[in-house]
């Protein structure tokens, strides 16, 4: 007869742990890919959370968030997007590093699953959110740009005009009346000669 193996329960608990985080790992990675939103804030912060790097995820979000002091109203619009950015961040990392997963049961490890999914769409939301205030920020920006330059062209426009004006009654209009004055008068004198 042949000897019976052990089957050692403990490890295959682990392995089917490490399984589930893996593949927990591919699904977030899968989440920032069909995004497609490389080389933003929001790409650099969902990276870093996906590889377990939550404090300079947080980190991230708040530069992102100090970087854009040119914007007068940009950190007030987006500070309470970059608080919810962090409890996200924090929540995800709570989840994903709870300490007796490996305990529960396959549905509760589940549960665990889809919350984390669903805390990191909703990070990816608030990421998207700061970009779309950031966005509109700029576009108000180069909207009163474009209007002070249209209004300096037609000040200066019609500074020229005006000058141009007056030069032409001041100059060239007395000219132009001494020569029809003078046209007038040798026709009238003409037409008195003739007679």
């Amino acid at each position: 007869m042949a000897p019976i193996q052990q089957i050692d329960y403990a490890q295959m608990e682990l392995e089917r742990l490490a399984s589930s985080q893996a593949e927990l790992k591919k699904e977030l990675q899968t989440r920032v890919q069909s995004a497609e939103v490389y080389g933003g804030v929001r790409h650099a912060v969902l990276q870093l959370v996906i590889e377990g790097s939550y404090k300079e995820a947080e980190e991230a979000v708040f530069d992102y968030l100090a970087s854009r002091s040119q914007y007068r109203n940009f950190q007030p619009r987006c500070k309470h997007y970059a608080e919810y950015c962090k409890n996200l961040i924090r929540a995800i990392q709570s989840k994903r590093k709870f300490p007796g997963l490996k305990a529960l049961s396959f549905s509760k490890q589940q549960e665990i699953h889809d919350a984390v999914l669903k805390h990191f769409d909703e990070l990816k939301s608030y990421l998207t959110q700061m970009e779309l205030v950031e966005r509109e920020i700029r576009l108000g920006d180069l909207k009163s740009t474009t209007w002070f330059i249209r209004t300096a062209v037609y000040c200066v426009m019609a500074l020229w005009g005006m000058a141009f004006f007056f030069d032409l009654t001041g100059g060239m209009a007395s000219s132009f009346v001494m020569v029809v004055d003078q046209l007038l008068t040798d026709a009238i004198t003409w037409f008195f000669n003739l007679i």
